[in-house]
């Protein structure tokens, strides 16, 4: 984590699996926000390009992680190799994938209230 006082911008530049209060405290900052490198949606190209790390699956996990803490969550798509991540169906999926995570939680609504007859 990286902290420069209360007017700049806090960015959060570790592994996201700790306790989700640390993300909610962080949430707090105002200019604070959270970012996941995904490098592709295919775990078997990751793992050949990248022989550590965290896994596909829990990228996208700490994407929503994030944005359900109230972050402002940034997804990378990183680096982009031409002729090996530059796949545009591999992107599209990536892209459609981290826009789920990014959604903020749905909320039940309140139940109307009961008219009376």
């Amino acid at each position: 984590v990286f902290m420069q006082g209360p007017q700049h911008q806090l960015r959060l530049a570790a592994q996201l699996n700790g306790p989700q209060v640390i993300r909610r405290k962080l949430a707090e900052h105002p200019h604070s926000f959270g970012q996941v490198s995904i490098l592709t949606p295919r775990e078997d190209l990751r793992r050949r390009l990248m022989t550590a790390g965290a896994t596909t699956e829990e990228l996208f996990g700490n994407l929503r992680s994030l944005a359900e803490a109230g972050l402002h969550a940034v997804c990378r798509i990183d680096p982009i190799i031409p002729m090996v991540t530059d796949d545009p169906g591999d992107l599209d999926r990536l892209v459609r994938r981290a826009a789920v995570c990014l959604r903020p939680p749905r909320r039940p609504r309140p139940c109307p209230p009961r008219v009376r007859a």
